[in-house]
């Protein structure tokens, strides 16, 4: 049994219910249905990013952050999709599907955990300690990576009023997340100083030292003392 529905019932994304009155259609032996009624749910959108955090803040409007290890966050506005592989159990979005790149010294971080909250909608990913640099990070937009649980990919591109781009997103699934941010202190850690030959001179050396400057108003001091 099929039949067409008038494209004027369509309003747009949410739940829609299909009833069959009793007796609307017979079969053969002439037996007429029952009372039908199902429901269905018409979904087009794919996630976006309300908001992230970087070690439990709001990104700030300097977009810098200080050295160390960085736990991100980001918040989705529906449930990602969750995908089961075997002995493989429950499978997320995984440390492929977040990028992390220095693009001072080129560097690329692979997050050393991830994390789903599908009770709360959120992503974790930790990654280690971090330099001076200006940095990217990615959310990776597309099937098997982010998307919902129908299989629209993230609608991640960061053009919200927010200082990360948030909310994401421009109205169709697709998509990268992306925001990007500095790592900066003001006095960087000198490397150990090292005696100098001959030993009787008292002179030492500190050798490859760099600082890293974001910004025409960024300033790093090397105390020696």
């Amino acid at each position: 049994f099929t039949f067409d529905v008038n494209p004027a019932a369509n309003t747009g994304d949410g739940i829609y219910t299909v009833s069959l009155a009793a007796g609307s259609v017979a079969d053969l032996q002439g037996l007429t249905n029952v009372v039908f009624a199902g429901t269905f749910v018409l979904d087009s959108a794919g996630p976006r990013v309300t908001s992230t955090q970087f070690n439990g803040a709001a990104l700030p409007g300097s977009r810098i952050l200080t050295p160390g290890p960085l736990t991100f966050q980001a918040n989705f506005d529906e449930a990602l999709k969750v995908f089961f592989r075997g002995r493989g159990g429950l499978r997320t979005p995984t440390a492929a599907d977040i990028t992390l790149v220095n693009n001072t010294t080129g560097q690329v971080f692979t997050a050393t955990a991830v994390n789903s909250n599908l009770a709360m909608d959120q992503f974790t990913a930790d990654f280690p300690t971090l330099s001076e640099g200006s940095y990217t990070l990615t959310l990776i937009s597309g099937d098997g990576a982010f998307e919902d649980s129908v299989g629209n990919d993230m609608d991640g591109e960061p053009n919200g009023p927010g200082v990360d781009g948030t909310p994401s997103g421009n109205g169709s699934p697709g998509g990268n997340f992306t925001v990007n941010f500095f790592v900066d202190t003001v006095v960087p850690v000198l490397n150990p100083f090292q005696r100098v030959l001959p030993l009787g001179a008292l002179v030492a050396k500190s050798i490859n030292n760099a600082g890293t400057l974001h910004s025409n108003t960024d300033q790093d001091e090397f105390s020696l003392f």
